[in-house]
């Protein structure tokens, strides 16, 4: 049975199992958010702005093909289309707004699970039939994307479903890739992904600015990043929109923070100049950001 605790924007999924309601300030309302994970996170990052604590133990049932990641166990696929249908019927009446988007994000990265594939073809089954006007989102890391099979699998859902993929880009080398991602695969590996990807389907570009140990980025990374975003759009990528944002919830390490509105409004000016046509859209702790 789902929780009937207050909606708020930090609501924590793990008061529910596999969907959940959640106020996004990115989506701009009540998102219906689905997680593929419930029994505990699955990652290949390890970015110390991550509120969801490290598995207790591996998961059982996974391959296990990604060294030093926990093997993702499969979900009741049936359990997932009863979830949906019981949260999204009763979502509007209960929180009183309209379901803005259904997304997968949840206890880890999505793209790791042997069931998004089937997961997204009932979410979005679900959407057509009890909230037609919401989106389908899918929130990445962008580092599975360079995966053959699965960058068919997402090309055809955003063919058929109309899916968004919002596509992490948090740094333009290696080191500092290593200071905010931690990633199980190389800079380069990630960033040829994003890019082969998103020349052939559009996503939704998204990078994440908060104080790590006390730092806040310097300009020369804020600079870097968004010039390769640039040389990326310039090489053939199609980006719908790009999201500037920080920190929402605490983070499990205790190590980062969020970045304070101005700040975040001058980096969304920069790359309104850097990447001049595109929608860039800026997202402090709370809400939207207004220029």
């Amino acid at each position: 049975m789902p929780s009937e605790a207050p909606l708020s924007p930090v609501l924590h999924h793990r008061a529910e199992r596999l969907v959940y309601p959640a106020l996004s300030r990115r989506a701009g309302g009540l998102s219906i958010g689905v997680n593929l994970f419930p029994e505990g996170k699955v990652c290949d990052f390890d970015c110390p702005y991550c509120e969801v604590p490290p598995a207790r133990a591996p998961v059982a049932n996974g391959t296990g093909e990604i060294p030093g990641v926990p093997p993702a166990g499969r979900i009741d696929l049936a359990e997932l289309r009863a979830a949906l249908d019981s949260t999204l019927a009763r979502a509007p009446g209960r929180f009183g707004v309209p379901v803005i988007d259904i997304c997968f994000s949840g206890d880890g990265e999505p793209t790791l699970s042997p069931d998004l594939v089937p997961a997204l073809a009932i979410a979005a089954e679900a959407r057509d039939r009890l909230a037609p006007t919401a989106s389908l989102v899918l929130i990445t890391n962008s580092a599975s994307l360079g995966d053959a099979a699965l960058a068919r699998a997402l090309a055809d859902a955003v063919d058929r479903f109309g899916l968004d993929i919002w596509a992490k880009l948090d740094a333009d080398n290696e080191v500092r890739y290593r200071a905010v991602n931690a990633g199980a695969r190389s800079f380069d590996k990630v960033a040829l992904a994003l890019r082969d990807f998103s020349r052939e389907r559009p996503v939704t570009l998204q990078s994440m600015f908060c104080s790590i140990d006390g730092k806040a980025p310097a300009a020369r990374d804020i600079e870097g990043l968004l010039s390769l975003a640039a040389r990326l759009r310039e090489s053939g990528s199609r980006f719908r929109e790009y999201h500037i944002y920080t920190q929402a919830r605490p983070a499990f390490s205790g190590r980062t923070a969020p970045l304070a509105d101005q700040d975040l409004l001058v980096i969304g000016e920069r790359a309104s100049e850097v990447l001049p046509g595109l929608r860039v859209r800026v997202f402090g702790e709370l809400s939207e950001l207004l220029p």
